[in-house]
């Protein structure tokens, strides 16, 4: 029995819980989502529930604990049945059975058995021996009790399979029939594989005899031919070592006079680096004269600069001592006036009136006088800052004029050097400019003959590598053909010999059909053949119009069925077998499904007889047969076709599906064996694909003996180019190397030309641009000088002009004042003079800074004027330096001319050695070049020897010459006609003996082995099949027998329970009968009449009769295989207070073999409890178990406060 379940983090039981059960009833109450479902999940979750749709979730981790708002959630769920041992029920040595089930957040999970490990199996198998598998009913739930009530009879059977415990003799049995069909289709196919075979058998045992002949002749004429092979590789081989030898030594000679040619050229290049070094020094040489000669322009320009500055400051202390003079006396002017004022100041009073009219005209003439000074002060000050511009542009001209001078002079002298340069290096260059273009015309003749030859030979070549090419390629495909040719043959006799044995009718059609043809007038005269015969339709359309004529392809036809009416009237029995007939003098119906076209549908390919071809009188037949059958694409398009406007027609897909009108869907990949019709169109154009490959085979052959002649004469004419080729090729390379020579000589003239061309086209420029800058030095210069006097003269104008303003403005200055002092009046008078006086001071201070300014100013001048001196005193010691070093430097470029001279004429001596060494050396690479294209040739030649023997044997003759085949002895080499007749001989016998399959003899054996070893494979298959069939029908007579009495016995339980539930009535449960017989196949109906109605089935009661009827036949289904415990989970929940009473007293009669474990809310069913448990959730979303009282629950189930409070 069971003694406890405990929990710990499943579901919404957070905290480990235990629930001890006792004998009897133990009732689990509590409100609606307070867990006590999670109870019953835990139950079956532990006997090794695995649907987590059964146990309210989406995965397995949903079992759980997921937290609430005070409580995180847990990491694994664990639950356990504990079961009482004692009294052995299970088959375990334990007195007390603990199985545990856990699972982990991770989705790992785990069983155990008494702590200890182990299988899902394991506890099922456990389980099982009392009635506790995964199947029972020791768990009845709500949910049991709706499938029970939904189910159909079919349905409903498996429950009663379940019950008798033969669903798992079901699954055995659907199993050996799967075993069972595939052994057929293995015996069909082996079968047909077997026919096969022994024709392959036949055909390739002939083929293999003259394979035989053929491989004995192909090795002669291997030996033969690798033999002299080999022999002549050794000759070739000979040849090339001493070819090799020659061209080594050839080599050696022309690396001899290289090494010597490098020493001279080495010793050349040596001479042209000294040469460019003292052409370097003297390019330095010749720059630092002309440096030094322009730095004596430039000292001589700075000196005259310097002078002529010189005798402008004397000039300016001339000026500045007039100023001066000037100044001193306007001082003493300046005092004179204060004392006049001071006269003045006593006849101002009386002159007040007078004054006053003046002052208007003096204060007019004072402001135009201001502005005249301004004026003239400012264009002093421009003609001076212009004199001071244009006399530094002047010498900056000056100067420039200097060092234009110097560079246009040394211009000339390099001038002059290379027009000495450049006559006789033109008359070197045209002298081997005549060379080179006589060498050209010479090297062009020869390589236009050698591209020619070599042209010729590369088309030879190509069109020798085409002809062998398309020669393989032919003779690959002559052979593939033939092997295509003969398994096409073989084919067709297969085909015709299941032709000839009717392969597919039925022995009663074959022997009707024999009938016919023996006796011509006899009761079968009109049958004119089989349906498949009559019809013609090419091969890719046979499968599909097989499928929609179905048996009909095997019909025999008959034109009228008067001359049967005999043989039909004949006893059924004598008929050979069963014969169907398909009858020409019949109409066919009209309806308007006939009128239906569907060509322009999309996916419709077109109707069935449209793809068949006949003679007219069997038209009416074929529109009969496929009128009403159209091919389409897909089984989606035959779909909506015949749920559209193709209903009432037959539909048949590409991939073999067919949709027929009577509601018959077919899909799945065909039968490999194929039909008459399918047959026969392949049989026809298998015969057609024959006749076309042996006619290309005839063509292929004609056209390869015409490819091999046209190579033999390809390889000749190859052979006359390579030698053509040989000679042009050294007559090229003759030319090429004195054109190269000359073109040398050429491009080291030419450039040396153009070296000298280029300096003197540079210096041609440098003197034009040096005479234009020149002249416009020049120009510059005398614009200079006469803008220089222009500017003294302005200057001079200038400050006469402001003397002159100067002193008007003074006097106007003083008549103001007077005037001023007139009109102040008695008042003012002395305030006038102290004002008077002060203007007085302010230009008597003016005219002592300005005083102080000038003496300043002309102190600088002398000082300036001294640093000039001493200047041009120093420019004229260099100067003296300067000319010294220029005559140095003059020096040192004659002396470096000289040993360039020298250098040259030791050059020229060098390089006429070089060149005697040169034709020497190009002597000695004509031999190298001629022995390494005659070892070219030869190595060549037995390159082709060993690639035409590897390419037709797969021989390397390089590995069989060394060392030496000791069986080459036994042929005779010396006699090179005789095997050359003889391998001539052979050839033809191969060619004589015309296509053969060279794998006929490896293919025999495997054949035979095959064949052996199909016949025993279909020996086993037939065994096996006898075998399953047994097994089946041992099955089925056990399967049938514990279900007869699986019902019987639960028809009793029911029929008893019912009556005690209902207080009377009737109920049964009826087996509907099969149309095949089967009990297995039937349904189960549950027919019940409560008390006072009529007999009726169960879906016709009310909801509260359906409930109480479903718990009968479950309880009776229990009782039928009892467990330990039955859990009843809320069933009583449709039941009113009466029927709950019945209910109760039905489980007090199980109470003797059986604890119930109930979760209700009825406390009816309360009162029959043992032990009562309450589950509550005072806690928000974590269930509690708390042990109540009867008067604890309220009618409504729920608990009341003050018993939680003391649990």
């Amino acid at each position: 029995m069971l003694s406890a379940l405990e929990l710990n983090g499943f579901k919404s039981f957070a905290e480990r819980t235990r629930f001890e059960f006792g004998g009897g009833i133990t009732v689990v109450v509590g409100p609606n989502g307070s867990g006590k479902s999670n109870v019953v999940d835990a139950i079956k979750w532990v006997l090794g529930a695995q649907s987590v749709k059964s146990l309210r979730g989406k995965e397995m981790t949903d079992v759980i604990f997921g937290g609430s708002r005070t409580r995180r959630q847990a990491n694994a769920a664990e639950a356990s049945l504990v079961f009482d041992n004692r009294a052995g029920i299970f088959d375990h040595d334990a007195s007390e059975i603990q199985i545990t089930r856990r699972v982990y957040r991770s989705g790992e999970g785990e069983y155990l058995i008494n702590r200890q490990p182990c299988r899902l199996r394991d506890i099922r198998d456990l389980l099982a021996d009392v009635g506790m598998a995964g199947g029972a009913y020791n768990i009845i739930e709500q949910g049991k009790v709706d499938a029970v009530l939904q189910a159909t009879p079919k349905e409903r059977r498996l429950i009663f399979e379940e019950a008798a415990g033969i669903s798992r003799f079901r699954v055995k049995r659907e199993e050996a029939a799967r075993r069972l069909e595939k052994v057929q289709q293995n015996l069909l196919r082996l079968a047909d594989i077997v026919e096969e075979l022994e024709s392959r058998l036949r055909s390739v045992r002939s083929q293999a005899g003259k394979a035989q002949k053929y491989a004995e002749v192909s090795k002669r004429l291997e030996l033969l031919r690798t033999r002299v092979g080999l022999e002549d590789w050794r000759k070739l081989t000979q040849e090339i070592d001493a070819l090799r030898a020659a061209a080594d030594a050839s080599a050696e000679e022309t690396a001899q006079f290289e090494h010597e040619l490098s020493a001279y050229d080495a010793q050349t290049a040596a001479i042209d680096k000294t040469t460019d070094e003292l052409q370097k020094s003297h390019r330095e040489a010749t720059s630092a004269e002309t440096a030094v000669r322009e730095r004596i322009a430039q000292c001589e320009s700075m000196r005259s600069g310097n002078l002529a500055r010189i005798d402008e400051l004397d000039q300016e202390v001339q000026r500045l001592a007039h100023q001066l003079l000037l100044l001193t006396t306007r001082a003493g002017d300046s005092q004179q006036l204060v004392a006049e004022t001071a006269s003045e100041l006593a006849a101002s009073q009386q002159q007040h009136s007078r004054a006053v009219q003046l002052l208007a005209a003096r204060q007019a003439e004072l402001a135009a006088g201001e502005t005249a000074l301004h004026e003239a002060s400012q264009a002093a000050q421009t003609a001076l800052g212009e004199l001071e511009q244009a006399e530094q542009q002047s010498k900056q001209t000056l100067h420039d004029l200097q060092v234009i001078l110097a560079k246009l002079q040394a211009t000339e002298e390099l001038l002059a050097r290379l027009d000495e340069d450049r006559t006789p290096l033109l008359q070197s260059r045209d002298r081997i400019l005549g060379d080179s273009q006589r060498a050209a015309a010479t090297l062009a003749q020869a390589a236009a003959e050698l591209e020619q030859v070599t042209g010729q030979l590369t088309a030879a070549q190509r069109e020798l590598a085409a002809d062998r090419a398309t020669l393989a390629a032919l003779q690959k495909h002559v052979a593939e053909t033939e092997g295509r040719l003969t398994g096409a043959r073989e084919r067709q006799v297969v085909l015709e010999e299941l032709e000839r044995r009717l392969d597919g009718l039925t022995s009663g059609a074959k022997e009707i059909l024999r009938q016919a043809r023996d006796d011509p007038d006899g009761p079968f005269r009109h049958v004119r053949g089989v349906v498949a015969d009559l019809l013609h339709v090419d091969a890719d359309s046979a499968p599909l119009i097989e499928i929609a004529l179905g048996e009909r392809a095997n019909y025999l036809v008959v034109t009228e069925t008067k001359s049967l009416s005999s043989a039909l009237a004949a006893d059924p029995s004598v008929w050979p077998g069963r014969t169907s007939f398909l009858r020409l003098d019949v109409p066919t119906p009209a309806s308007a499904v006939d009128r239906i076209d569907l060509a322009g549908e999309p996916g419709v390919i077109g109707r069935a007889d449209s793809f068949v071809e006949s003679t007219d009188e069997l038209a009416p037949m074929v529109r009969r047969l496929l009128g009403r059958h159209w091919l389409v694409d897909t089984l989606a398009t035959a779909l909506r076709m015949s749920n559209g406007v193709g209903r009432g027609l037959n539909f048949v897909t590409i991939a073999g599906e067919a949709v027929l009108a009577d509601g018959t869907l077919t899909v799945g990949p065909r039968q490999s064996i194929a039909g008459l019709l399918s047959r026969r169109s392949e049989l026809r154009a298998l015969r057609e694909q024959i006749d076309q490959m042996q006619a290309t085979v005839d063509q292929g052959r004609r056209e390869c003996q015409r490819l091999e002649e046209r190579t033999f004469a390809a390889e000749s004419a190859v052979q006359r180019l390579t030698l053509q080729q040989t000679a042009a090729a050294e007559r090229h390379s003759d030319a090429r190397l004195h054109a190269a020579k000359l073109a040398q000589k050429l491009e080291q003239a030419d450039a040396r030309l153009t070296e000298v061309v280029a300096q003197r086209s540079e210096a041609n420029d440098q003197a034009g641009q040096l005479q234009r800058a020149y002249e416009q030095s020049r120009a510059s210069a005398e614009a200079l000088r006469a803008r220089i006097e222009a500017c003294r003269a302005a200057i001079d104008a200038a400050a006469g002009r402001q003397a002159a303003q100067e002193s008007r403005l003074a006097e106007l200055r003083q008549a103001v004042t007077e005037h001023r002092v007139q009109v102040a009046g008695s008042e003012q008078r002395v305030d006038g003079l102290a004002r008077q006086m002060e203007q007085l001071q302010r230009d008597r201070a003016e005219r002592d800074s300005l005083l102080e300014e000038t003496r300043g100013r002309a102190v600088e001048c002398q000082a300036q004027k001294a640093r000039l001196q001493q200047a041009v005193l120093e420019l004229a010691t260099e100067s003296a330096e300067l000319f010294a070093r220029k005559e140095g430097l003059a020096a040192q470029v004659a002396a470096l001319d000289e040993q360039r001279a020298l250098h040259q004429q030791r050059r020229t001596a060098a390089v006429a050695a070089a060149d005697g060494l040169r034709e020497r050396l190009l002597a000695s690479q004509r031999r190298l070049q001629a022995s390494q294209l005659q070892l070219q040739q030869a190595e060549q030649q037995r390159a082709v020897l060993a690639d035409r023997i590897r390419e037709d044997y797969g021989v390397e003759l390089a590995a069989e010459a060394v060392p030496p085949d000791a069986a080459a002895e036994d042929i005779d080499l010396s006699n090179r006609e005789a095997i050359e007749s003889e391998i001539q001989e052979l050839r033809s016998r191969l060619q004589a003996v015309g296509p053969v399959n060279l794998d006929a003899l490896a293919e025999l054996e495997s054949l035979e082995s095959r064949y052996g070893g199909l016949a025993s494979q279909y020996q086993d298959l037939q065994t096996a099949r006898d075998g399953l069939e047994q097994i089946i029908k041992q099955i089925n007579a056990e399967s049938r027998e514990l279900f007869l009495q699986a019902v019987d016995n639960v028809r009793l339980h029911f029929q008893e329970i019912f009556r005690v539930l209902f207080a009377g009535g009737e109920a049964d449960i009826v087996i509907e009968e099969d149309p095949g017989g089967d009990v297995l196949e039937c349904g189960v109906s549950i027919v019940a009449r409560p008390p006072g109605k009529q007999p009726r089935s169960i879906s016709l009661l009310s909801g509260g009769e359906r409930t109480l009827t479903c718990v009968a036949l479950l309880l009776a289904i229990f009782r039928s295989r009892p467990s330990p415990f039955c859990v009843l989970d809320e069933v009583d929940a449709a039941l009113d207070e009466a029927n709950i009473d019945r209910f109760v007293q039905v489980l007090k009669q199980f109470m003797d073999a059986t604890q119930f474990i109930v979760i209700t809310h009825s406390k009816r069913t309360m009162t029959c409890s043992n032990v009562l448990y309450g589950v509550t959730m005072q806690e928000s979303g974590v269930s509690k178990r708390v042990s109540v009282r009867f008067e604890d629950v309220s009618d409504d189930g729920r608990i009341s406060p003050a018993a939680l409070k003391a649990a």
